[in-house]
Order: C-alpha cells, then structure tokens, then sequence
C-alpha cells in the first residue's frame, strides 16, 4: 500500500482551525473595539453638548456683568453735575467759586461709583476743547492719547460705546495692573456737540472672577477681543497675544491638540463681538471609557481561546478522517480497486463521504468488467466506419464544385446593390445637413424674435419711465420758484431783525449814558447795558451773514431754475425719441414673425423629404443585407462541403486509431484487480 505525505500547512484540518480561529478572533475585535469606538464618541458628544451649553451660560453671565459696566456709563453721562459744569465753564468763565463746586460735587458723584465696585479702576472725563477740564477718579488724568486707537474709535462711533482690550497699564496707561475699559462720547446737552470722552477703567481680575470653575476643575478661561487676541487669562502673560486656534461661529465646543495633548475647546459669541473660550484637557473627561476598553481586551482573550479549543476539535474530527480517506484514493490509483473506508458506519459527512467512496469503487469495479465486452465491439465497429467514411468523401467532392459556382453569382449581386447603397447614404446625409441648417435658422429667427419683444418692451418701460421724469422736472421746476419766494420773505425778515437790532443798540447807548449820570448807583445798570450793547452787535453780525447765506442761496436757485429750463426741452426730444425705437421695435417683432412661419413650412418640406429618402435607403440596405446573405450562406456551404470533406477523410484515419485506442484500453483494464 502506498503512504502519501501531506503538507501541514495545506492540510484542510489546519485550513478549517484556522478560519475558525480567525472568524473568532475578528468577529469579538470588531464588535469590542466598535462598542468601545461607539461608546467613547457617545460620552466625547455629550460632553462636548455639555461643555457648549455652559460655556453659553457663562457667555450669559459674563454678558450681563459687561451690561452692568455699560449701564453705569449711560448714568454717568447723564449726570446733571456734567451740564451744569459745562454751563458753569461756558456762560460764567470768570465765575471761579462756581466752577469749583461744581468740580467738587461732580467728583463726590463720580467717587461714589468707584467706592461702590472695587473692580472699577479709575473714571476719567477727557476734555475735547480748550474750555472744558479733564478729570480723573482713580487715578492720574492721562496726557496724549487723543491718537489712542480706542480714543478714535470712541470718537467715530459718535456717543456709542467702545469696549477696550486688556493691557499691562490699562487703557490710560497710567495704572500698575491689567485693566480693559470702556469709552464713549459725552455731549453738551445744551449745544448737542461732544464735550468729553468717557472712559472707564476696569480690572482684569473681574472677568476672571466671574468665569472662575464654570467648565469644571482644570480648565482655563480666556475672554476675547474681535480680533481674535486674548483680553482676560489666568496667565497675564498671554494678554495682547492671539489665540492659538481661530474660532467660527457663534457658539461650539471642538476637540483639538494643543502641543500635542487633546484639549476641549468650548466657546461663545459675545454681544459685542468679544468671544468667551473655554480651555479644558480631553482626557479626564473620558476617563470612565478606560473600563469598556479593559472588558473589550478581556473579551478579546477570551474569544482566542474558545477559537484555539473549537478549532482544534473541528480539526481532530474533520481533518483526520480525510486525511485517511485521501489514502485510500491513492490506493485505489494504482490499481487496487478493493479497498474499503472504514468511516462509512458515522452518521455525518464524512459518513456519507465514505458510503459514497466505497460505493464508487464498486460501480468502478462493474465499468471495467463492461468494459472488456465493449472494447470486442468497439473493434468490430471501427471497421465498418472506414468503409462509409471513404463513400462519405467522394460525396462531398462533387457538392463543393455545385456550391462554389453559386457562390460566384451571389457575390456579383451584393456588389451592385453595395453601390446602389453607398448613392443613397450620400444623399442621406446631404439631406441631413440640410434639416439641421434649417433648424439652425430657426432656432436663430425665435431668437430674433425673442429680442426684438424684449426690447420693445424695455422701450415701453423707457417711455413710461422718460414721461415720470417729465412730471418730477416740473414738479422740481414748481419748488424751486416757490423756494425762490421764500428767500424773498427771508430777505425781508432779516431787515426788520437788523432794525430791531439798530434801535437796541441805540437804547443800549441811552442806558449806559443814564447809568453814567446816575453815579455808584447807575453801576449795575450800566454792566446790563453793556451786555445789551454786546448781544445786538452779536445779533448784527449773525443777521448780516444769515443775509450774505441768503442771497447766495437765491443766487443758486436762479441759476438751478434757468438750467431746468434749459432741460425741459431736451427731455421732450428724448421722449419722442423713446416713441419712435419703440415704434420701430414693434415691427420688426412683427417681420420676424411672418419669417418664422415661412421657415416652419420649409422645414416640414424638408423633414418630408428626408423621411422618403430614409425609406429608399432601408429598402436598398435590405436588398444589399439579402444579397450579402444569399453569398455568405452560399459561401458557408461550401466551406461546409469542404469540411464534409475533409472530416470523410479524417473519419477514415480515425476508423484506424479507434482500432488501435481498442487494443490499448484493453490492455490497461488488464492492470485491475477485481
């Protein structure tokens, strides 16, 4: 009995505990490392969810902190000790008491808002003119800022205010701490021009305070300005620098690497364009995914074991018996047909796979005892095959001369109808040419038209819209007469408030010469006479330039009225102008349409014609595919008439070798044992 060595690492039982081994493995990896992927991306959502919403709320609350300042601001610029200072200055600048209380009451009110909030640095009042003084609580008054960023930004923004970035000296650089403010426009309340500049200095530590343990232990909170650079820190060396990572939108919490450990980043947008961020390491916050990753690895080790146990019996119970099987198949290769499995008692697979073994070799043993008795016959035959396979031969000789001659008429008749085709294909595509021209032309001619409708319905439009300025012209024309009417009537006011100013100015002279008479007693009197003397000259001159505005004014009226008359007339010619395009528009819309016609009735002609030519060429393609046909068939059963025969031919060379095969393979089924 021949033994057959087989290679481990192709056997079928290794085959078998290594898919097993493998699907195990896999299948516990995907669905441990999936749940723990799963599981870490849940709890980093809804930290992330979290961490968004109070850093929100923070946002909220440093908001209304924010909103406090600003407050203050709007009821300091509504002190009345701000007005009355500025009349005291103003209209009493010699009054020196007067100014004084009124400085001293305005720095009572103005310490009692830095006393009230510790995180209130400094209040400064910076005058914007030579009349009014600058005052400072808190502090020293600061010099040379009026070219300060935040000073000019307060000044263009025109009574709004301005928040201030965070700096080592404070905004008035006067200060020893970190401090941002807050600056804003105060106006005259009598004159509506701006007087000061309010700033408010605040101290850095407040907004610490405010934001302090909101997103937890560890993280750190920074405020900041519109530009992305950093107001408030825990460190105050980071103030004045930009942030290390730029931020879009109004509110989100992001997951990023900040020198090379994973921190959270929640932040949200503030009223003012100023950001609240939040800054917090990753990792302590999915602290608690670190025990599904330890089930997952013990979950992994335990399911390479059990893969190591069922693959090692699902080996021992197939790889075995298969491997005795494939045996017993090399056995019966070299002859020996008596062999039997052992196996074929199991009530499996491999049961089934040895009763089928043992079953064939059976059946094999009943084909080669048939196969003695068949090879007798099969001699026998091949001799009678020669015989009709020489007869078969000369019969194919005579059908392929018959054939051939067909053939040669055939092929004369698809030549002519090939050029009967080739005459039509050409008009064909001719024709072809022709209908996409034309529908090129028509395509261009509803384009035409299109245009044309367009533009006379923007020459409507034009018309409609020339008349409404002709209306607004005349109206324009009306006003300004009327306007000049009234600078008349103004003419005449000012002349009648000239007089008046004469005779005050003359009664003012007649005070002061009575006061003079009266002595020590006329004193006063003659001071309100003075004051009298000097407002008509005022009104005087205020009269007299009201009257040079004036006539400057009927001046250019005049001469708008005389340029709206010369106008008039070329808007009438631009509006018969406008009739006329729209007239000539209209019929070309018209022409165009009666062109488009007459293209639809010589491209229907033209489709026609193509449709009968398409016709013609499908009834000579048909004749030409029939002729085509009628020679290849012909041509086909030549080839076959040849093939008849060379296979006669061969038949009778087979008829020899099939005797020979009958000879060899009875003597091969000699080799088995039965």
């Amino acid at each position: 009995m021949n033994k057959t060595t087989i290679d481990p690492t192709r056997s079928i039982g290794m085959r078998l505990f290594l898919y097993f081994f493998l699907v195990i493995v896999v299948s516990v990896s995907c669905v441990g490392f999936l749940s723990y992927d799963r599981s870490r991306q849940l709890i980093e959502t809804q930290v992330e969810d979290a961490k968004r919403l109070t850093a929100v709320q923070a946002a909220d609350k440093m908001e209304l902190v924010l909103q406090q300042y600003e407050d203050t601001s709007l009821e300091i610029m509504l002190l009345p000790e701000i007005a009355e200072l500025s009349t005291s200055y103003r209209l009493y600048p010699d009054d020196i008491m007067r100014q004084l209380e009124v400085r001293r009451e305005l720095e009572t009110r103005l310490n009692t808002y830095t006393f009230s909030d510790s995180s209130i640095a400094s209040v400064h009042l910076l005058s914007l003119d030579d009349v009014m003084p600058s005052m400072s609580i808190g502090g020293p008054t600061p010099s040379d800022i009026s070219e300060a960023p935040w000073f000019q930004a307060a000044l263009q923004n025109d009574g709004k205010g301005v928040w201030i970035p965070s700096t080592a000296d404070g905004p008035s650089g006067t200060l020893t701490s970190v401090a941002f403010g807050y600056a804003r426009v105060i106006k005259d309340q009598g004159t509506f021009n701006a007087s000061y500049v309010y700033l408010m200095e605040l101290r850095e530590s407040r907004l610490q305070e405010v934001v302090a343990g909101a997103l937890g232990e560890g993280a750190r909170m920074y405020l900041l300005d519109a530009s992305g650079n950093v107001v408030s820190s825990d460190d105050k060396a980071e103030i004045g620098t930009p942030f290390a990572i730029p931020l879009q939108g109004d509110s989100a919490a992001l997951e990023e690497t900040i020198e090379g450990q994973e921190m959270l980043i929640a932040h949200s947008q503030l009223t003012g364009g100023w950001r609240l961020v939040g800054v917090q390491p990753f990792a302590p916050l999915v602290a608690g995914t670190q025990t599904i990753w330890n089930v997952t690895i013990g979950m992994l080790v335990a399911g390479i074991v059990a893969a190591i146990v069922i693959g090692f019996m699902v080996a021992r119970q197939i790889g075995t018996p298969l491997r005795r099987m494939s045996g017993l198949m090399k056995q019966a290769e070299g002859g020996d047909l008596a062999v039997q499995s052992p196996y074929a008692k199991r009530r499996d697979e491999i049961g089934t796979l040895a009763t089928g073994f043992n079953e064939m070799l059976a059946n094999i043993r009943a084909l080669v005892e048939d196969s003695h008795a068949s090879v007798r016959d099969v001699m026998s035959t091949a001799e009678e095959l020669g015989e009709a396979s020489r007869r078969t031969a000369t019969s194919a000789k005579e059908i392929a001369i018959a054939t051939e001659q067909i053939a040669i008429g055939a092929s004369n008749v698809a030549v002519e109808a090939e050029k009967v085709t080739d005459v039509t294909s050409d008009m064909g595509s001719k024709m072809a040419t022709t209908v996409q021209a034309n529908e090129h032309m028509a395509s261009a001619a509803a384009d035409i038209r299109e245009s044309s409708r367009q533009g006379a319905e923007y020459m409507r439009e034009l018309s409609e819209k020339t008349a409404e300025t002709e209306q607004l012209t005349v109206s324009m024309v009306s006003k300004v007469e009327e306007l000049q009417k009234s600078t008349a009537s103004i003419r005449d006011i000012l002349a009648l408030l000239n007089n008046i100013t004469k005779q005050t100015n003359i009664l003012s002279l007649n005070a002061t010469i009575e006061a003079a008479r009266a002595g020590e007693a006329g004193r006063g009197f003659m001071v309100v006479a003075d004051e009298i003397r000097k407002l008509a000259d005022q009104s005087k001159q205020s009269i007299e330039t009201v009257a040079t505005i004036t006539d400057r004014i009927r001046s250019e009226i005049e001469e708008t009225v005389g340029l709206m008359g010369r106008a008039y007339p070329l808007f009438q010619e631009q509006i018969a102008s406008v009739k006329q395009s729209n007239e000539i528009f209209l019929s070309v819309n018209d022409r165009m349409a009666e062109f488009t016609t007459q293209l639809d009735a010589v491209s229907d002609a033209v489709l026609q014609l193509e449709t009968t030519q398409r016709t013609l060429s499908e009834a000579m393609s048909s004749v030409s595919a029939v002729a085509e046909e009628s020679s290849a068939t012909t041509e086909e059963v030549a080839s076959l008439s040849t093939d008849q025969l060379q296979v006669g031919e061969s038949l009778v060379g087979l008829a020899g070798r099939l005797e020979d095969v009958s000879k060899r393979l009875r003597d091969t089924l000699n080799k088995f044992r039965l």
